[in-house]
């Protein structure tokens, strides 16, 4: 069963942003990849490698830790796969491993995960030519929006929380 569609691989990009995959809203996902689309083209939109897992998770069906560990392995090969054929490959065998054919979890897979416009932004056929240095994650983003709560008060001016937010950025260390 062919359950992804053929999509044009882009040309390499060097500009990469990571965003969290909210799956939820549709409408607020497009509306993201729109304005990177329109306010910084050439720049390739990437979706968290950690909020996909953390979205499949919510929804995996299996009460077992260990059925759930061997999915997530074997799952986490598609980030690595060079080919679109070797991607299909590999999801026909998991939804045949799994049980996932006519299963709600298999329907929230092709609907939210792998569904065009979605796949392209985390899968390997799609970004394994894009210079990420490894990053696959927007940790680091999320590190410093909690760092920075620290330095701000919601009560605060806004003269005191700009010189929060400029305190904050010079005491980061930057390689």
């Amino acid at each position: 069963m062919d359950y992804i569609k053929n999509i044009n691989k882009k040309k390499s990009e060097y500009k990469i942003i990571l965003t969290k995959n909210k799956n939820k809203n549709k409408q607020a996902d497009k509306a993201m990849s729109n304005a990177i689309e329109s306010e910084l083209p050439g720049v390739s939109h990437l979706l968290c490698r950690w909020h996909i897992e953390q979205n499949i998770k919510s929804k995996f069906p299996f009460s077992s830790k260990l059925n759930y560990q061997s999915f997530t392995n074997d799952f986490s090969e598609l980030y690595f796969l060079k080919t679109e054929e070797g991607l299909k490959e590999l999801v026909h065998h998991l939804f045949l491993k799994y049980n996932l054919t006519n299963s709600t979890f298999g329907d929230y897979l092709k609907k939210y995960v792998l569904v065009e416009g979605t796949i392209e932004k985390w899968a390997g056929p799609w970004i394994h030519h894009l210079k990420t240095l490894g990053i696959k994650t927007n940790q680091r983003v999320e590190m410093s929006n909690s760092a920075l709560k620290t330095f701000l008060n919601s009560k605060s001016p806004l003269n005191e929380t700009v010189d929060s937010v400029l305190n904050f950025a010079s005491s980061q260390v930057i390689f």
